[in-house]
C-alpha cells in the first residue's frame, strides 16, 4: 500500500509572478529554490525542503491553490489505485522527468491531488527496503538526484565540475564501516541517510551497473555486512548480474543466512541468477 510521507509542494495561480515573489520574500522570508521559465517559480524556507510554486497566469486564468503535492511512498499504481477505490478520479500521470513520476487525481470534492515518487526520497529519507519493482528505475544514483534541474530546458548549464567526493568509488562505500561514514560524511547532508541507508543504496547502482567485477564486492558485503538491510540488496544486486559466480556466492549464502527478510531476496536472486 502506498501512503503519503509528506506534503512535497502546494502550486499557487498568481496573476504576477515577481509580485507574488515579493511579498512572500518579505513576508515569510521565502527564498528562491529555482524557476522553470519566467512564468513558474519554487519557493521554500531556509533550509527547509517545503516548497511553494507560484504559477502565474493568463490575466483571465483562475487564482488561488491549483493542487497540493504530496511525497508516496510504495507504488504509484497503488496509489492510484487506492484513490479510484476510495471514490477519487485520475486525471493524468506521467513523469516530470526520469524517475520522477506523478498523477494528478481530483478528490470528491474536485480538489487535485498530485502523489509523486521521486529517486530524492527513496534514496534519502526512505529508511527500509526500496521496493523491487522501484530498485532499476535509481539507475546511478546514490544519493538524491539532480533529474528535475538537469533535464529542464530553462535551467542554463554554468557547466560541470569534475569532483571526487560527487561521484564516488562504489567499491570503497561498500567498505566503510561505521566510524569511516562518520569520517567521511558526518558533516555532509549524506549522513541523512545514514550508513546502512547509503551502502543499500550503492549496492542497488552496482546491480544495475550490468558490471561483473562488482561481483566480488557485493559477495564481502553478503557474506560479512552486519545490516540485514544491505545483506538484502546486495543479494538482489547479485541476482540482477547473474552468471556463475553470483549464483555460487548466493547459494553459499544461503545455507548461512539467519534473517527471514535476506533469505527470502537470496532466493528471489537465485531464481533470477539462475533465468
Amino acid at each position: 500500500m502506498s501512503t503519503a510521507v509528506s506534503l512535497n509542494h502546494i502550486n499557487l495561480n498568481v496573476s504576477d509572478i515577481e509580485r507574488s515573489m515579493r511579498f512572500y520574500r518579505k513576508a515569510l522570508g521565502l527564498v528562491e529554490a529555482f524557476r522553470v521559465g519566467p512564468k513558474m517559480v519554487f519557493l521554500r524556507p531556509p533550509g527547509a525542503a517545503d516548497v511553494i510554486t507560484l504559477h502565474q497566469t493568463e490575466p483571465i486564468g483562475p487564482r488561488g491553490v491549483s493542487h497540493f503535492g504530496f511525497q508516496v511512498n510504495g507504488n504509484l499504481d497503488d496509489a492510484v489505485q487506492a484513490v479510484n477505490a476510495a471514490g477519487g478520479r485520475l486525471i493524468s500521470r506521467g513523469q516530470h522527468a526520469p524517475g520522477v513520476l506523478y498523477a494528478y487525481i481530483a478528490d470528491p470534492d474536485g480538489y487535485v491531488i498530485e502523489p509523486r515518487l521521486c529517486i530524492s526520497y527513496l534514496t534519502i529519507e526512505h529508511r527500509g527496503p526500496i521496493p523491487v519493482a522501484l530498485r532499476p528505475k535509481l539507475g546511478n544514483w546514490i544519493f538524491g538526484c539532480d533529474v528535475c534541474q538537469e533535464v529542464c530546458p530553462w535551467n542554463v548549464s554554468a557547466g560541470a565540475t569534475s569532483n571526487d567526493a560527487l561521484m564516488p568509488f562504489l567499491p570503497g562505500l561498500m567498505a566503510l564501516d561505521d566510524e569511516g561514514f562518520r569520517r567521511r560524511f558526518g558533516q555532509s547532508a549524506v549522513a541523512r541517510t545514514r550508513r546502512r541507508g547509503l551502502l543499500r543504496n550503492a549496492a542497488v547502482v552496482l546491480g544495475n551497473s550490468g558490471n561483473p567485477d562488482a561481483i566480488a564486492i557485493l559477495a564481502r558485503t553478503l557474506a560479512g555486512e552486519p545490516e540485514a538491510l544491505v545483506r538484502a540488496h546486495a543479494a538482489w544486486a547479485l541476482g540482477e548480474l547473474g552468471g556463475g559466480p553470483a549464483r555460487r556466492t548466493l547459494e553459499t549464502a544461503r545455507a548461512r543466512e539467519s534473517d527471514e527478510a535476506v533469505a527470502a531476496e537470496i532466493t528471489l536472486a537465485l531464481a533470477r541468477a539462475a533465468a
